[in-house]
């Protein structure tokens, strides 16, 4: 699930309040879409392993929960920084999965 302010257009606010009484119910569900993006964002990058590539199907076949859970996790660490995005980057992208792993376990770098 994804949520923006569509377009920015004149009148509308930079970003959505998500304690507005509209949104709030399901504000919870919107942080969780935007940390899978981030998760596969980053997965994609540097360990070549997309939401609905192979590897994720192979991993996770039909259990979306587990999918998402795991995406989200990933897209829960702290930003990428230049030194980690390094480190990843050298280790290739079957290594650099298995340090993104553990760096979700452990839901630090």
């Amino acid at each position: 699930m994804n949520i923006g302010t569509e377009m920015n257009k004149d009148g509308q606010p930079l970003a959505d309040d998500l304690e507005a009484a509209a949104l709030k119910p399901h504000a919870r569900a919107f942080l969780a879409g935007a940390l899978i993006m981030v998760g596969h964002t980053t997965l994609l990058r540097f360990a070549d392993y997309p939401y609905l590539g192979a590897a994720a199907l192979a991993e996770f076949g039909g259990n979306i929960r587990k999918k998402n859970s795991f995406f989200e996790a990933v897209g829960a660490l702290p930003p990428v920084t230049e030194s980690i995005a390094g480190k990843l980057t050298q280790a290739g992208p079957e290594k650099a999965l298995g340090l993104i792993v553990e760096a979700a376990a452990r839901s630090a770098w």
